[in-house]
């Protein structure tokens, strides 16, 4: 998409409305078109702090991602660029959505209808499927990034936000220092990207970016599917790296890229005895330890819908739901699909609205 003009040529063109609120690298507000008053958002980009440049690197990543996915379904869409050199300020006019999943989730009671919830959750992993196929690596999987739309009975989902993340191009192999391992908010965030942070020497011996995007998603699905805005946190401090890998180590067993017995601080601080090995994925003993069986009971219960009279259904339902999460949940980041396959077999036959 071709730059539109200036703030001038913007003012020209919208109204400015209600702000809607502040990002990790902008604002956002409401505008409506001059010519046929339909309302967008606007997100304003100021100058980069960190380095001056300008336009800013998260501008550049975002048109470039939002172009390169214009016209796909799942993703918000971009209806205008405009920049001002005078004032080092960059907008973008995009799809008005009606709230945000975190919004969403804040707000909707337990007992919305599982096909609903599946309805999410499935266009969610469609979406993140459409951008890898693109070469787009989110990075920024999370509640707040996610747009929902009202359409008749459900919501159109769309996956918003590409300030983090990554174009690849075809048969580019990845350079070392391409892929920044400090993205996602924590409760999303990969523990081989912290790991990889803290300890690179311990860090997986491949780092897979399309992996981070599927093992936000299950954190994200234990919250769809609940119904409510209950988050998959591994521990009670929602700010702290350390002690949320820790979390999900003592929970999920020790990776296989983290040697039994290293006395190396970042080992040390995990507390991990040599014998904690990963649980088989294929037991349901993961289950257990990966999450409470309190909170794998309410899991599967919030698919039950009282109506129900097929039970058999509703059992398979539940089944291949925490099948999704526990896939995806895997500590080997090689092991979990990819959100085409997800989308292919595990979650292909889930019920329609």
């Amino acid at each position: 998409m071709k730059l539109h003009g200036s703030k001038a040529a913007l003012d020209a063109a919208y109204v400015r409305g209600t702000f809607l609120g502040k990002g990790s690298f902008g604002r956002v507000f409401v505008v409506t078109c001059r010519r046929t008053g339909q309302r967008y958002a606007c997100k304003e980009f100021p100058d980069d702090e960190d380095d001056g440049a300008w336009p800013t690197l998260d501008w550049h990543r975002e048109t470039t991602a939002l172009d390169r996915l214009a016209g796909q379904p799942g993703i918000v869409q971009m209806h205008g660029m405009y920049a001002d050199r005078v004032l080092q300020r960059c907008w973008l006019v995009m799809d008005l959505a009606d709230c945000t999943l975190d919004k969403w989730l804040s707000t909707t009671p337990g007992s919305t209808r599982r096909a609903h919830r599946w309805h999410v959750g499935r266009s969610l992993v469609a979406a993140i499927a459409t951008c890898h196929a693109a070469g787009i690596v989110h990075r920024d999987v999370a509640p707040k990034n996610v747009l929902l739309q009202r359409q008749a009975e459900t919501w159109r989902v769309l996956l918003a936000d590409f300030g983090t993340a990554r174009t690849r191009r075809p048969g580019l192999r990845d350079a070392p220092k391409a892929w920044t391992p400090r993205v996602v908010q924590i409760p999303y965030r990969a523990p081989e990207l912290v790991t990889a942070d803290v300890a690179p020497q311990h860090g997986p011996p491949a780092y897979l970016p399309a992996a981070v995007d599927m093992w936000s998603w299950g954190c994200m699905w234990y919250q769809i599917a609940w119904g409510g805005p209950q988050h998959l946190y591994w521990c009670d401090d929602q700010t702290s790296d350390a002690r949320t890998v820790r979390a999900i180590f003592h929970r999920l067993g020790r990776p296989a890229y983290l040697p039994a017995g290293c006395t190396c601080a970042f080992c040390s601080a995990m507390r991990l005895p040599s014998d904690h090995a990963v649980p088989d994925l294929t037991e349901d003993v993961l289950i257990a330890d990966a999450l409470h069986r309190a909170a794998i009971d309410a899991f599967q219960q919030a698919f039950t819908d009282k109506d129900t009279d097929d039970d058999t259904d509703a059992v398979d339902t539940e089944l291949r739901a925490v099948d999704a999460l526990v896939a995806c949940l895997a500590l080997d980041p090689a092991r979990r699909p990819t959100a085409k396959s997800l989308l292919q077999h595990c979650i292909a036959t889930w019920p329609d609205t």
